[in-house]
């Protein structure tokens, strides 16, 4: 049984301006089933009710994985070899390198989207002692001030 993908087709076609025709529609399924699959694997959660067969979650957190997966496999499908250099006459233009050709991969802003998606944000805290703070505690200042303690 496979599971239900966070995209559908018309979602790669619309962001490719585009509609697909014979062998481009099940690839583009396909590479919908890997993202789908990768971004299961980046969350750590399938994202499905408890049957299985429906996708849960907010609407902003299913627009956003809709989203993900549509552009994971619009990459693919906008550049299914891989190429990372264009050569015409003299003039050559190259492109930060792919990862393989036909291969489904979160980009840094998709691992953001997805961050944001599951709670996990770039903000935390560090701790900035070794050890216990070695300062006189708040309560005892201000009796020491006004006289109480010795």
């Amino acid at each position: 049984m496979s599971l239900p993908r966070f995209a559908e087709v018309a979602d790669v076609e619309a962001r490719l301006g585009r509609p697909f025709a014979g062998d481009e529609i099940a690839q583009c399924e396909a590479f919908l089933d890997d993202a789908s699959m990768v971004i299961r694997a980046e969350t750590g959660r399938t994202w499905l009710n408890d049957s299985g067969d429906a996708l849960v979650g907010t609407e902003a957190q299913l627009d956003a994985l809709r989203t993900v997966c549509a552009n994971m496999a619009a990459r693919v499908m906008r550049n299914p070899s891989g190429a990372n250099q264009r050569t015409a006459g003299p003039f050559s233009e190259s492109y930060a390198p792919s990862v393989s050709a036909a291969h489904v991969y979160l980009s840094k802003s998709d691992r953001k989207v997805l961050a944001w998606v599951v709670g996990r944000s770039g903000v935390g805290t560090l701790s900035t002692t070794r050890g216990p703070i070695e300062t006189t505690p708040i309560r005892d200042w201000v009796l020491r001030r006004e006289g109480d303690l010795p």
